[in-house]
């Protein structure tokens, strides 16, 4: 079927600054896992306790990332996921 999940980083390329904007088919949980091009894991992070609708989250302060390209994977409730390309450039 359709995949609900709706995500996306912002500004991409980023600098400092990063939010994610998502759309959520109901409440639940969002993880992320964080590599660079090489699939080499970089990083994780669960956000829990989501609601549904569309929701903004800043990630400037949990996520201090070098200059570079990354894939965002995101699995949401452990069911649907989805890739953002994103580019860092300091």
């Amino acid at each position: 079927g359709s995949n609900p999940l709706l995500v996306s980083i912002f500004p991409n390329p980023a600098k400092k600054q990063m939010a994610l904007k998502t759309t959520l088919p109901y409440e639940g949980q969002l993880n992320l896992l964080i590599s660079d091009v090489n699939g080499k894991l970089i990083g994780d992070m669960d956000l829990r306790d989501l609601k549904k609708g569309e929701q903004i989250i800043d990630l400037s302060e949990k996520l201090n990332l070098s200059e570079g390209v990354y894939h965002f994977n995101f699995t949401f409730n452990g069911k649907f996921s989805k890739v953002e390309r994103v580019v860092i450039k300091h």
